[in-house]
């Protein structure tokens, strides 16, 4: 029943006076002067015209939809009264189904909207991928003329599953253990995408990966330098993510050389020096006495004897690597007394040669403290082979 004492019509014209029409559909006006019986479903259009003279003709109109309330529908998602999706997962409108027991002589025409977690909403005209989790619901409208009515279907979109924890990287099929990853690049090194691989602790269909090269997709035959470099691995799929960052040690080895004094004295300076061609870096030197390991050396022997000395590149990357080969070195102790026709002990240096002969002189210079005096020292030579320059 449409109530007329609810009817209202207004104008910028002050006191005037209104009567008001009925019509249904494309049908004829009716004088609207009581209550009116709405007869069935469609459209009603309400005219009110201003009844004074000079305003002849001038009217308003209001339109009444009078439809029926579909309020048994039900609405459900492949077949089923509650759905639990996951984030990436589609929503598809094709498996959405909504009826009702009481309309049956046509088909419902339903539009759709999705009720985010947040209270807005979106209309929906295809499928949607859920990219956040929360509460969604799905609302089904009835646009099908003379019928109103709505539905809604509740939608649980889990979070995604961590596959980081479960993720195994491998490097030419080997695993990387620790997360860590050294390659020797000493010649021309490229690496590929098709070098790694991933396994998971369990079997999940659909899991796709990714790999980054710090921080840009790896192609094919990529370049590796020396230095530090970031892989990171993004497992991705329908309800699941992972992430694994393996850092690689990319290393070369260099020839290191090293020359030093083959003779040195216990607490004297001693020369010695490491080197690469055509390359500069700090060097670490370590020193193996007879029968014991290597220990870092400062620059002076400890004790007398034989020692072996080697040098290797200092790098806290850990990315330039090398060790020279041994030096052996022949340590004495200034202050005592060495006999000099053991063949054994060598105590002087700097003979000269007399000559471009087999033949030198007599002449030598003696290391001696500076509390030593020597009355007399007598030297004799065999000189083995002509190639000699210096004799030690």
């Amino acid at each position: 029943v449409l109530d007329v004492s609810k009817l209202s019509a207004a104008s910028s014209t002050a006191g005037l006076t209104y009567r008001y029409t009925i019509r249904q559909g494309d049908g004829a006006e009716e004088a609207l002067t009581a209550n009116y019986t709405l007869a069935g479903k469609g459209a009603y259009t309400v005219t009110a015209y201003a009844q004074e003279a000079r305003y002849a003709g001038s009217s308003g109109t209001l339109v009444f939809t009078v439809a029926e309330r579909v309020s048994d529908m039900q609405i459900t998602y492949d077949g089923k009264n509650s759905v639990s999706l996951a984030v990436r997962q589609s929503l598809e409108l094709s498996k959405i189904s909504v009826s009702s027991a009481t309309v049956t002589d046509k088909e419902l025409e339903i539009e759709y909207a999705l009720t985010m977690p947040d209270g807005t909403q979106r209309v929906l005209k295809d499928n949607y991928v859920f990219q956040t989790a929360g509460e969604y619901s799905v609302v089904a409208n009835i646009v099908s003329d003379g019928y109103f009515g709505s539905v809604s279907l509740k939608v649980t979109v889990d979070p995604l599953v961590s596959l980081s924890e479960k993720m195994t990287v491998k490097y030419n099929d080997d695993i990387v253990e620790n997360d860590s990853l050294e390659i020797d690049v000493s010649s021309d090194v490229k690496i590929s995408v098709r070098d790694f691989s991933v396994t998971l602790a369990e079997t999940i269909p659909g899991i796709t990966y990714t790999y980054l090269l710090d921080g840009t997709a790896l192609s094919e035959e990529t370049d590796l330098t020396v230095g530090m470099h970031t892989l990171t691995v993004k497992a991705s799929g329908v309800g699941y993510e992972g992430e694994k960052t393996i850092t690689i040690t990319a290393y070369k080895n260099y020839a290191v050389s090293m020359v030093a004094d083959s003779i040195a004295f216990i607490g004297e300076l001693f020369r010695y020096q490491a080197s690469v061609e055509n390359e500069t870096f700090d060097y670490a030197y370590e020193v193996k006495y007879a029968g014991e390991e290597y220990a870092p050396f400062n620059g002076t022997f400890t004790r007398s004897g034989t020692a072996a000395l080697r040098a290797m590149i200092e790098d806290p990357t850990n990315c330039h690597r090398g060790t020279s080969k041994e030096v052996s070195v022949t340590i004495g102790e200034l202050g005592n007394e060495y006999d000099l026709e053991q063949p054994d002990i060598v105590l002087w240096y700097g003979l000269k040669a007399a000559s471009n002969t087999t033949q030198y002189g007599n002449v030598a210079e003696v290391v001696l403290s500076n509390d030593v005096t020597v009355s007399l020292i007598s030297v004799n030579i065999n000189v083995a082979t002509a190639s000699e320059n210096v004799v030690r």
